[in-house]
């Protein structure tokens, strides 16, 4: 039981939306419609973009301005436990949450491929601890002793990623075919943004950096796009399971309720 003058935190949990299943008494629901959650994600995820690219763009003009550094670590893509790492390891900690939610209510209703969207959820939980911890970063060396390698696979840690993400495909071919049409492509496209983002321009910064190429737009500008690619999918993935829960699953939600402050019985 709460302390007098402290909320409770009920219960995340998949609920049936109907008469036979009300709210407790004395709980207020509290409902955020999807399209308002991802509008936010992407207001954000603008705003930390723009921010980035107005300091690269002063920082060419004038290297030394005011408030350079601290825009740099609070804001900077591509960064460690800033703010930018911190949100793109929340949407992927959302996307996993997501997906652990529909596993459970598939496997609960009987439902089919309930594995798989554990194992979907399993993995986006994996990259969300990945993007604030960088275990990705701190895999690169150990392999780079083992094999020594340049140009495009400067960073080894793409090898095993990229590994990866391509057993993940090839194993989710039923289950995508599976999928209701506007849910399957917004997934690929999801995808193809992220995996372009997180693999693809990481490939393209490694083969630059080995080549010392200081000018143009990849030694430039990759982090930034990297990182907006890797975000702008992740939202596009989160919209989808919104949008596949709300059309897909009648009746299912996630509800967070919070209990009142009352007063403890036999006291004044």
């Amino acid at each position: 039981m709460s302390a007098p003058g402290q909320a409770e935190v009920r219960s995340v949990v998949p609920v049936t939306r109907n008469a036979t299943h009300p709210s407790p008494a004395g709980v207020q629901p509290f409902a955020l419609p999807p399209r308002r959650i991802i509008r936010l994600l992407t207001w954000i995820t603008a705003v930390l973009v723009v921010i980035n690219v107005l300091t690269r763009l002063v920082t060419l003009r004038f290297p030394d301005f005011v408030g350079r550094d601290w825009l740099t670590i609070m804001f900077g893509l591509g960064g460690e436990a800033n703010l930018p790492a911190t949100f793109s390891g929340g949407l992927l900690l959302l996307s996993g949450l997501l997906l652990g939610a529909i596993a459970l209510e598939r496997r609960r209703s009987g439902g089919p491929f309930s594995l798989h969207w554990s194992v979907l959820s399993a993995a986006f939980l994996y990259l969300s601890l990945d993007e604030l911890v960088s275990i990705h970063d701190n895999i690169s060396a150990p392999l780079s002793r083992l094999h020594h390698t340049s140009g495009a696979l400067l960073y080894l840690w793409v090898v095993p990623y990229g590994l990866a993400a391509l057993a993940l495909l090839l194993g989710s071919i039923r289950f995508l075919l599976h999928l209701p049409a506007p849910t399957r492509r917004l997934f690929l496209l999801a995808g193809a943004v992220y995996i372009g983002g997180a693999l693809g321009m990481e490939l393209l910064e490694a083969d630059s950096n080995s080549r010392h190429i200081t000018t143009g737009v990849i030694p430039v500008w990759s982090v930034i796009i990297e990182e907006t690619m890797e975000m702008c999918g992740v939202v596009i993935f989160i919209s989808a399971l919104l949008s596949y829960i709300q059309k897909f699953l009648p009746g299912f939600a996630l509800q967070l309720s919070v209990r009142p402050e009352t007063r403890e019985a036999g006291r004044g």
